[in-house]
């Protein structure tokens, strides 16, 4: 029953109680990172595999740490693994520097590619191939940037790669 003038609060023990949630979904972890490439010499740190499909990558590695919430960016295994599932902002700038080849490089989750980016084989001698996306990841994923064709060459402290927990998804 409603007073004009009164304010009334009905409880109801029924109701189930909420966990703390933004306008988003839940927000219980905090994942986040920040990565940089420190090698300066063409090739160094690169680990190369073969696809199922006998494609030859070759990964892009970072191993310096800036941020690393979560300790979910692994610098052995140059990969960002999620710690629950949700959705993720991902962003990578990679340098390309004094060749003549063009570089194509992906962004990768478990091999397959969800966003490319290009840097021109033609004119000046640094150029950048960035790109961003945002992906729904599950705990457990392996999301990594790979030359898909091209040469990396030098790029100290140029190229990063940096993701964060958007909102993790809700039981």
């Amino acid at each position: 029953v409603a007073l004009q003038g009164q304010c009334v609060i009905v409880c109801d023990a029924a109701l189930p109680i909420m966990r703390k949630q933004s306008s988003l979904g839940q927000r219980s972890q905090r994942v986040a990172f920040s990565v940089t490439r420190t090698s300066d010499a063409l090739g160094e740190g690169m680990f190369t595999y073969r696809t199922k499909q006998g494609e030859i990558r070759t990964i892009v590695t970072f191993d310096s740490i800036l941020l690393n919430y979560g300790n979910c960016y692994d610098t052995a295994r140059h990969h960002f693994t999620p710690s629950v599932n949700g959705v993720y902002s991902l962003e990578f700038r990679i340098i390309k520097t004094f060749n003549s080849n063009g570089l194509v490089v992906a962004l990768t989750v478990n091999g397959g590619a969800m966003v490319h980016a290009f840097a021109d084989a033609n004119g000046a001698d640094h150029e950048t191939a960035s790109n961003g996306a945002l992906l729904h990841l599950v705990k457990g994923d392996h999301v990594r940037i790979e030359v898909v064709e091209g040469a990396l060459g030098a790029g100290w402290k140029y190229s990063t790669f940096t993701g964060h927990l958007l909102y993790e998804d809700m039981q």
